[in-house]
């Protein structure tokens, strides 16, 4: 990496007070490590960025492979490059604790990783993202002293980055509505596995939903003595086995679902996930930030197939809003939503 800094120091030098510079960084999906992008090269990168005295204003996802590449969970398929956008460090810049540091990104990340999303960003590229903000944070101030006085390095700020952003997830399925947090307590530990009914009984009590109500709902399957996730190519259950309601009463679960189905479906396509989307109403943006959530689950678990369903789904969802505002299609019920 002496090389690497040295190369940096120069851009500094002669890079002006007003435009930025522009870095890239060819990153591989095997980089990411227990807690989120820590690898010894990335990290290293990194280092030497701060240590040249640069500022990150952002990191963003560059397509610079094959449209088709896989996404290649699991494996070094998945390659792909990162911008960096980066300023000379202010030098009035301050000294901060560890804790200062804590609480500005716990003040600035959630706001970051919300704009982030509605840009378009899909999930498989939300941890190159949302390091943007939280080294734009850290690179903001001179040093960042740990408890003993010493400087922290940018591996423990990635590490303590990631940390926050997980935080703001969870705190975003306490919004969900009750049905929709059983599910998806559920999907993080047994995908759409069938358990005993026990184990569903558990998890409604937990949220005081009953469980007749989950069955009616068509979130879960009543397998008299097991449960499990109404699969998406199940479709709608018939009224005499569900309460009928419009796609705005839906659970939000129920709306992601629904909407991946359609989209993939052979009778379906982006014009009927539109359709969905458009019913939702003030649903739909919960809806877009559940179907980020359960591509980190699936991709933590190593469920290829539901990655692929989710990514997918979510990357699409600027665009299917788009389509029903410009197309004025159709939702369920026959009204035009524009």
């Amino acid at each position: 990496m002496q090389g690497m800094g040295e190369a940096l120091a120069a851009m500094r030098k002669a890079a002006t007070d007003v435009e930025p510079l522009a870095i890239y960084y060819a990153f591989k999906q095997s980089e990411i490590g227990e807690d989120g992008i820590v690898s010894a090269g990335w990290a290293s990168f990194l280092q030497a960025v701060v240590d040249a005295g640069l500022a990150v204003d952002g990191t963003w996802p560059v397509r610079t492979e094959r449209s088709a590449r896989s996404i290649g969970i699991g494996t070094n398929a998945l390659a792909s490059s990162i911008v960096l956008v980066c300023r000379k460090r202010n030098k009035t810049a301050q000294t901060v604790t560890r804790a200062e540091f804590i609480r500005a990104l716990k003040r600035e990340m959630p706001e970051a990783v919300d704009k982030i999303r509605k840009a378009g960003v899909g999930p498989v590229d939300m941890p190159q993202s949302v390091i943007g903000p939280g080294m734009g944070v850290f690179t903001r101030f001179a040093r960042v002293l740990e408890d003993d006085d010493s400087a922290m390095s940018v591996k423990t700020a990635l590490a303590l980055i990631n940390r926050v952003w997980g935080e703001i997830e969870n705190d975003l399925d306490a919004n969900f509505d009750p049905a929709t947090q059983v599910a998806l307590a559920w999907f993080a530990t047994y995908g759409f596995d069938a358990r005993a009914s026990g184990d569903l009984i558990t998890l409604a009590n937990a949220k005081n939903i009953p469980v007749e109500t989950l069955f009616r709902a068509g979130v879960f399957q009543n397998l008299h003595g097991k449960a499990c996730l109404t699969p998406r190519s199940a479709g709608v259950p018939p009224a005499s086995e569900r309460d009928v309601r419009a796609p705005s009463q839906w659970t939000i679960w129920e709306c992601v679902q629904r909407t991946a189905h359609a989209l993939r479906a052979e009778d379906g396509g982006a014009e009927a996930a539109a359709k969905l989307v458009a019913s939702m109403g003030p649903k739909a943006e919960d809806a877009r930030a559940l179907a980020y959530r359960l591509y980190e689950i699936a991709s933590q678990k190593s469920w290829a197939t539901e990655a692929l369903v989710y990514n997918e789904l979510a990357q699409e969802w600027a665009h299917l809003e788009d389509l029903a505002a410009r197309t004025g299609v159709r939702d369920l019920f026959g009204e035009v939503t524009r």
